[in-house]
């Protein structure tokens, strides 16, 4: 830089290391800043940032020029040692980095990644959780569910058995009222009341078989109702823990990272002149 009239300015390099050991996050930073002008008491909360490189830092004098010499003890080291002694002290009370965080499921974030990244991580720790849940859920459902398919399956056979036999009974009722009563009739062995009473009673025959068949198929529907509502409180059930968890899996916040006094090194603190006219 030109100019003539020079004035003192401290320029520093602090390297910070955000580290939480418990959930495996470490990242690194620099901090480059630069105070001035000087004052007997430096204020570390007020440094003004700056991006440089040594290369920008020359040893040698321009010509001419003047220096400015400045109120604080520059030619004292503890001075030099008060003052990374504060900046350390006010990195740590003020820096943090923000990890992202999901507390439900114990994923937390990790260095530089962005927050789409994190959630797909979530969502897929969140499908992790769910399906250990809905595995639960196999022995649960899966004793009552065979239990009613078992009778189901009993249910049918013995309607198949009732069917065959309240047809064979219709045909008897047909060939016995058509044979029986008509021979008795036609030969004078019957009379009106005995041929009005065995038709009666076939009658009566065929339609209690009728009346089993008829109760062994609504029992048949109850049970494929019991059936089809149990599939479907497993179903509800399953959709309730996907629901559960895909809402945790959005439950995403950040945390604060804090710098540790011992994670601070002040790796340059050189006094430095600059132009100021």
């Amino acid at each position: 830089p030109a100019g003539t009239a020079w004035e003192a300015a401290l320029m520093c390099r602090v390297s910070m290391r955000f580290d939480d050991a418990k959930v495996d996050f470490l990242h690194d930073q620099e901090f480059e800043a630069v105070f001035f002008p000087l004052s007997e008491q430096i204020d570390p909360s007020r440094p003004t940032d700056v991006d440089y490189d040594d290369r920008d830092l020359r040893s040698e004098p321009p010509s001419p020029c003047t220096y400015r010499l400045p109120n604080a003890p520059i030619e004292q080291k503890t001075f030099f040692t008060r003052v990374q002694r504060d900046l350390v002290d006010s990195l740590v009370r003020s820096r943090t980095v923000d990890m992202l965080t999901n507390k439900d499921l114990k994923v937390f974030g990790r260095p530089g990644e962005t927050p789409e990244a994190f959630a797909v991580r979530c969502q897929a720790a969140a499908d992790t959780k769910a399906d250990e849940d809905t595995a639960k859920l196999r022995t649960k459902y899966q004793t009552k569910m065979q239990s009613l398919q078992k009778q189901l399956l009993a249910a049918e056979d013995r309607a198949q058995v009732l069917e065959t036999q309240a047809k064979g009974k219709r045909t008897d009722e047909i060939f016995s009222a058509a044979g029986s009563i008509l021979d008795g009739f036609l030969g004078g062995r019957r009379s009106r009341g005995s041929m009005i009473s065995s038709a009666s009673r076939k009658r009566s025959t065929t339609a209690a078989a009728g009346a089993r068949l008829d109760a062994q198929e609504s029992k048949i529907q109850a049970l494929q109702q019991e059936l089809a509502d149990l599939e479907q409180q497993l179903v509800d059930e399953v959709q309730g823990i996907t629901d559960r968890w895909n809402t945790t899996a959005m439950n995403i916040t950040t945390t604060a990272v804090q710098l540790e006094r011992t994670d601070v090194k002040v790796t340059a603190l050189s006094l430095v002149w600059l132009p100021v006219a």
